[in-house]
């Protein structure tokens, strides 16, 4: 620990996240030096991820303009199972740091048992900001019955919450959590197509789009992320098809990220004649342009765990249309926006008419720009203010 000032706040985080530590730059200007975060896992030299099936190493700097720290530990350490994050010296940090109250970004690890006993045993208030809700998976009754015991006996430990959406806050009130302390602090992710004007965004998509080999009057749908089961990329495809000829001529698919159904997603848009780039992964500061370019973005996934869906956010931001399944957590959040739609799982029909609904509007870059901005860093970095605020008064 190389600033041992005394915070008012501290956050244990399993590792550095490209979406998480923009919200801690944000709250240091809000409220200086009254947080630190201790991390499990140092992910910012780079790191495996099975399901893209790359090494990655994101292209921002997570670590700058605030307070933190790593749990040093002789074993190697990794991000999943219990034993995934070891409690090492986590402990030892938190005697050191001494809060007034201590934020935990999961309940999933080893480490986090050991920040509820330490918090328990001094008196710490506890809260939580973790992405879980109820409607992710398909869950036998049995299942959901012991998930229920399980988080009512861990949320009868904590103080509170910060809640992500709505999906999340009805969770956390259903199995004990106070209305009376919940703190909204909204999923979000960097925008930096904020500071573009149109000339930039439209400088941008026209070369992206070349990049691409898609036509000046093409209809581009994009997928981005991992191509897994879970998400179900060969949709944009199926959908595709159903599509009356003269709006399919138009389509151009474009999937930004890789993954194992990679080749399986190629061979279909093959065998169904469409045209389809596939340009794989792109790291965060490029991928700007990929959504610059996208007319419409498509997340299909599966009632697998699809909790939120963070590229919902960014496709919104840069002016996309937005199609996702009913099992994508963020569909509740932004459900009646004009250009946002929702269909049942594994319905192509329905995706079908989803999509050539989304085809009639005019691309507009700023056609949901005030709405988005409730979801923005400074938005959520406003909640955890209100949390340090709530222990220096409590």
């Amino acid at each position: 620990m190389t600033n041992k000032a005394k915070p008012t706040v501290v956050i244990v985080d399993s590792h550095p996240v490209q979406y998480k530590a923009p919200v801690y730059q944000a709250l240091q200007r809000l409220r200086p030096d009254q947080f630190a975060v201790i991390y499990g896992f140092d992910t910012t030299q780079g790191y495996s991820d099975k399901e893209f099936g790359a090494q990655l190493k994101w292209d921002s700097d997570l670590l700058a303009g605030y307070q933190n720290c790593f749990i040093e530990s002789s074993t190697e350490t990794s991000l999943g199972g219990f034993k995934g994050l070891p409690t090492a010296n986590v402990v030892e940090l938190l005697e050191q740091y001494s809060p007034l109250d201590i934020l935990v970004g999961q309940f999933r690890y080893e480490m986090d048992l050991s920040v509820f006993r330490w918090a328990k045993k001094h008196d710490v208030r506890l809260w939580i900001r973790h992405e879980t809700q109820d409607t992710a998976f398909d869950r036998p009754a049995w299942k959901d019955f012991l998930r229920g015991c399980f988080y009512r006996y861990v949320y009868g430990k904590l103080h509170g919450a910060l809640y992500i959406g709505n999906l999340n806050r009805e969770h956390l009130v259903r199995f004990g959590i106070s209305e009376a302390n919940l703190i909204h602090a909204p999923y979000c992710v960097p925008d930096p197509i904020a500071t573009f004007d149109d000339a930039e965004r439209i400088d941008r998509r026209e070369k992206r789009r070349t990049e691409l080999g898609v036509q000046a009057d093409a209809i581009t749908l994009a997928f981005f992320g991992k191509l897994i089961p879970k998400k179900h990329p060969e949709m944009l495809a199926l959908a595709c098809a159903q599509l009356p000829p003269e709006i399919r001529s138009k389509m151009h698919l474009v999937y930004v990220g890789t993954g194992p159904l990679l080749d399986t997603t190629k061979a279909l848009c093959k065998e169904l004649k469409l045209n389809a780039s596939f340009p794989g992964f792109v790291n965060q500061s490029a991928l700007v342009n990929d959504y610059l370019a996208a007319d419409i973005a498509m997340l299909p996934s599966r009632r697998m765990g699809e909790t939120w869906g963070l590229v919902v956010n960014e496709a919104l931001q840069a002016g996309c249309g937005v199609i996702t399944t009913d099992a994508v957590g963020s569909s509740r959040e932004f459900a009646g926006w004009e250009r946002f739609e929702a269909f049942p799982v594994e319905d192509v029909q329905a995706a079908a008419k989803c999509l050539e609904k989304l085809t009639s509007f005019t691309r507009d870059f700023n056609w949901c720009r005030p709405a988005i901005e409730a979801y923005s860093i400074e938005s959520a970095a406003q909640g955890y203010a209100e949390l340090i605020d709530r222990a220096q008064q409590a």
